[in-house]
């Protein structure tokens, strides 16, 4: 019995716990379906106790009062005395913060104006509650130029028609978009994108720096006040403001075309109509035509308020002529016409009045010269289908020489069938460079070197868009740069060695790179694949997938300013800068963010040398542009890190797992990627790489022993007792042996004694280039002098002569390479073997006396030679101009044109003969080498000579084959060497390109 009657007590209470349960589940569902809440306090059974917690700012509060205190808003407050007993049914969310004062926003960003009219209106709280929210805020200067309303509902409305729902940034910003305003009428307002983004615009008000948020509320600053546009089209609002204007539209049958889509119409005043002579009058009345085309004279497509057009404008009207706006004092001028009324806003467009008409030239007695081309019909461009497998490298199609020649401009406008099917078409290049009136330039080209033209397909036109497309067809001065830039004087040398090569060359709009890669199979030039060659009677016709754009910054130095950290540890470092403009090379950049920057302590950021290091683990040397790095590919650093390359099937591109953050920068020698993460950290304790190279110039170089000798030198006096080199495996010995103990002090010296025994190149292997004492001490006083004092130079000078690569003779051959421990400085390897037993082995001009081998256990070769080794400053052509005895020669040689045959066919030798020798020529033939470029190109060819003929590669007797198919005949005496009766005065001037010899006379023969 107890227990039935204890059954229903039991039920009662299992039914009211169910039910406080699900109660309590509902108040979380509520809360948490806002957002996730927690609950910072706990209140246990005992209600009397007092609750004291501290409230993280990001959590629920929970209001609470005593049963005799009334609530009064958001006044409660939880204190000692307080005691649990009402929680109130609303939760305040977790992001809910303490309010940002709008008004103390717009104070502080001194829009003092637009704060009083909000503050007067008590609108604050109301835009609060509506946000997000964009509030388009205008400049006290704007309102002081305006007149504000002094009613209030109509104020209301004032300040509400500056305000959108939604939040505005200039990312969301699209041309010829319309957004209702909050104002009770909902009046759009109209945004604009001009000058491919730099400049944006709200109802013909242009957008100012520094926005901010208050709270949800967007505030961007505006350089003038928002009025209503008008609910009328642009029609309509032509017949209730310019009559006249009117009447001729509908006479013209326009009314119908100006209704559909946005325009900008100068529309000529009543008194300009009533100022037209009776005889232009009589002309437009009886001449539909001539009308037709004078009022589209006044039409421009899109909309373009008074805010660009004061910063000067060029555009083209419907009905073909050129609209030319320009300000003078504040004046805005139309074709020389002033514009009397701005900004008259409608719903497809915008209105300006002018007070003359815009007269075509047939209409004037005295006709004005035409400077545009004919009128561009503008015709839809199909979008451009998307681009897979960009990285996959296209293997060039020569396509055979037509069986009649054809001109440069007869190729361009021949469509060209690929091998795979389709059919390349040329018709936007052809109509760009005809608009550009470069087409003509190419008929008349009485030139015998002829060009080279980059031309896009028309596919790669449709790539750009009908927006690029048509700013590119009106802004002539950005076209003419783009078609000059795919335009270079001369045949370009295409052939392939098989290599892998990057070269700058000069284009007629700036430095572009031409890439080899894939066996030399494809070709890349200025980031665009080469899709064919095509020959042609005056020039060469190179066919691209993209459009080239001629670089805004001319080094990756410069492209590198965006990021601001990265870029300091150039300018702090003087002599990465140097390596990166001064020396002709070319290269990719993996540039971190500031934020990827923060990361490192500061005791990091303070040491030079780890910033060098860090630096050039991020540079590879080359050109790698987005669509060249295919997946799986490997990257060698400067530092010789490497760095592989991944593609996700979306196209994403990914560095060593770490993703490219966004679009690639290009520059005149090379390209850079950024990137959000460091790929390389260097340990401080272990960095034993060269700081980067500090190029030299070519001014007083010394001249090399002509004979070394090929057996054991005979020792001198000096003996290094240095304690830190006895334990060397061997090196001190064989320094002692081949008397070159002088270059070991200099290393201890340097404070790299220990260079050889780093953990880098005990991993690769290395080889020392060793050179005798005699050689140190053959170095001119000033050299010799500067390199000592300077711990620098001392340290590079040194690097210079240590290769991460083992020397042997199995390894090396006529004319390869060998890397050395500054950034891009090579070392030339030259076997002179014909006629010779045993063969010589050069490095960098020196000969090679013997090669020894360290200790097993140190990986390390040593290669004695008999000379001081020294880096090439540049390619052949910037050597010679920065060579003050040949200024002479430095002028022929830019006549002729060619610096870019000498730097991309080489190695070549060149016998230049200095300044001294000109004075042998007679004045009127050395004019002519000057101004004829023929000639010159056979006077610089009769002193270049194929291969790289240093010093010790010369044999008393020996014949060289010019470029000009002449001889020159090498007499070699114990003074010392004569090149056809022309003594050299300076000789193994190294270049990347060959070697430079300076000859004291003209040869004659």
């Amino acid at each position: 019995m107890k227990g039935l009657r204890a059954s229903p007590i039991g039920i009662r209470k299992r039914k009211m716990i169910r039910r406080c349960k699900m109660l309590w589940w509902v108040l979380l569902v509520l809360a948490v379906d806002a957002q996730q809440i927690r609950i910072p306090a706990y209140v246990g059974r005992t209600q009397n106790r007092p609750v004291v917690r501290v409230i993280p700012s990001d959590s629920v509060v929970i209001r609470v009062r005593k049963p005799d205190i009334p609530i009064l808003g958001t006044s409660a407050v939880l204190n000692r005395s307080s005691v649990v007993t009402r929680i109130q049914p609303i939760l305040i969310g977790p992001r809910v913060t303490p309010r940002i004062s709008l008004l103390g926003v717009l104070s502080s960003m001194g829009l003092r104006k637009m704060a009083t009219l909000v503050d007067s209106t008590q609108l604050q709280t109301y835009l609060h509650q509506a946000g997000p929210v964009t509030l388009f805020a205008p400049t006290d200067e704007a309102f002081s130029l305006s007149t504000i309303p002094n009613d209030q509902k109509r104020l209301r409305d004032f300040v509400l028609q500056h305000v959108v729902q939604g939040r505005v940034t200039p990312m969301d910003v699209r041309n010829d978009i319309t957004l209702p305003s909050l104002r009770a009428s909902a009046t759009p307002l109209r945004l604009n994108v001009y000058e491919d983004g730099q400049m944006l615009s709200v109802s013909g008000s242009q957008f100012l720096d520094d926005p901010r948020d208050a709270d949800n509320i967007r505030i961007q600053p505006i350089d003038r006040v928002l009025y209503p546009i008008s609910t009328e089209d642009l029609v309509t609002e032509v017949k209730l403001t310019f009559p006249r204007m009117y009447e001729f539209l509908l006479k013209a049958s326009l009314t119908p075309q100006l209704t559909s889509g946005t325009f900008t119409l100068f529309s000529p005043t009543e008194e300009a109509f009533a100022a037209l002579s009776p005889e232009i009058q009589e002309k437009l009345m009886h001449n539909s035509t001539l009308l037709r085309k004078v009022l589209l004279n006044h039409v421009v497509p899109g909309t373009h308020y008074s805010a660009v057009l004061a910063h000067g404008y060029s555009m083209r009207s419907l009905g073909g002529e050129p609209i030319h706006v320009t300000n003078r004092r504040g004046l805005i001028l139309v074709n020389g016409v002033p514009v009397v009324k701005t900004d008259i806003s409608v719903t497809n467009g915008v209105i300006h009045a002018v007070n003359r008409l815009l007269l075509p030239p047939e209409l004037y007695s005295r006709r004005r010269p035409v400077t545009m081309a004919p009128p561009f019909k503008s015709s839809p461009v199909p979008a451009p289908p998307p681009i897979n497998n960009e990285y996959i490298p296209i293997p060039v199609y020569m396509e055979p020489p037509p069986p009649v020649p054809r001109t440069l401009t007869k190729t361009i406008v021949t469509p060209l069938n690929m091998p795979d099917g389709t059919q390349a078409t040329f018709s936007t290049a052809n109509s760009l460079l005809r608009r550009s009136l470069l087409l003509s330039t190419l008929r008349n080209n009485g030139s015998d070197i002829g060009f080279t033209m980059l031309v896009p397909t028309d596919t790669a036109y449709a790539a750009l868009g009908p927006k690029e497309l048509d700013q590119l067809r009106r802004n002539s001065k950005l076209l003419r740069r783009m078609l000059l830039c795919q335009m270079v004087e001369g045949r370009l040398n295409i052939t392939s060695d098989g290599k892998e090569k990057d070269r700058p060359i000069r284009s007629l709009g700036g430095t572009i790179i031409i890439s080899s890669f894939n066996g030399g199979n494809s070709m890349m030039i200025g980031g665009a694949r080469v899709l064919s060659v095509r020959q042609a009677a005056d020039g060469l016709v190179l066919v691209t997938d993209k459009v080239t754009f001629p670089p805004s910054p001319r080094t990756v130095v410069d492209a590198l300013s965006p990021f601001r950290k990265f870029n300091d540890f150039v300018k702090s470092r003087t002599q990465i800068r140097d390596s990166l403009v001064t020396d002709g090379s070319v290269y990719t950049i993996f540039a971190p963010t500031d934020a990827a920057l923060s990361l490192l302590s500061p005791a990091q950021l303070r040491d030079q040398n780890f910033i060098s290091e860090l630096f050039w683990s991020h540079v590879v040397p080359g050109a790698y542009y987005r669509t060249r790095l295919s997946p799986g590919l490997r990257l060698t650093t400067v530092r010789g890190n490497t760095i592989l390359i991944h593609r996700s099937p979306s196209g994403a591109l990914y560095v060593n797992e770490k993703p490219v953050t966004g679009d690639e920068i290009t520059a005149g020698n090379g390209v850079i990627h950024p990137i959000d993460h460091l790929l390389f950290i260097p340990s401080i304790a272990e960095i034993e790489s060269p700081s980067p190279h500090d190029h030299h110039r070519v001014s007083s170089p010394h001249h090399h022993d002509q004979h070394p000798a090929s057996t054991p030198h005979h020792h001198d006096h000096h003996h290094s007792s240095d304690p830190h080199l006895e334990d060397d495996g061997g090196l001190m010995k064989i320094a002692q042996d081949f008397n070159a103990t002088l270059f070991l002090d200099w290393m201890h010296k340097a404070g790299i004694q220990n260079l050889l025994r780093s953990k880098a190149l005990q991993k690769t292997g290395c080889t020392l280039f060793l050179p005798i004492n005699s050689a140190l001490k053959g170095m001119s006083p000033t050299l010799r002098s500067i390199t000592l004092r300077d711990p620098e130079r001392l340290k590079k000078f040194i690097r210079f002569h240590v290769s991460p690569q083992v020397l042997s003779w199995n390894s090396v051959y006529d004319n390869s390479f060998m890397p050395s421990l500054l950034p891009r400085k090579r070392i030339r390897c030259n076997i002179y073997a014909k006629d010779r037993k045993p063969g010589i082995l050069t490095v960098s001009g020196c000969r090679v006396t013997a090669i020894r081998q360290l200790a097993p256990n140190t990986n390390v070769t040593v290669a004695v030679i008999n000379d001081v080794m020294t880096p090439p400053p540049g390619d052949m052509p910037l050597t010679v101009a920065k060579t003050p005895m040949l200024t002479n020669f430095t002028k022929i040689l830019k006549v002729s044109g060619m610096d870019s045959m000498i730097t991309s066919d080489g190695p070549y030798t060149l016998f230049a003969p200095n300044a001294c020798a000109f004075q042998e020529m007679d004045p009127e033939q050395y004019q002519h080498l000057i101004t004829n470029r023929k000639k010159a190109i056979d006077f610089i060819k009769k002193y270049l000579v194929k291969g790289c003929y240093y010093s010790s590669g010369l044999q008393d007797g020996q014949t060289l084959l010019t470029e000009a198919n002449t001889y020159l005949t090498v007499k070699i005496t114990p003074e010392c060497i004569i090149v056809s009766e022309a003594k050299v005065l300076y000789g193994d001037m190294s270049t990347t390109d060959g070697v430079l010899h300076v000859i004291t006379s003209l040869i004659t023969s």
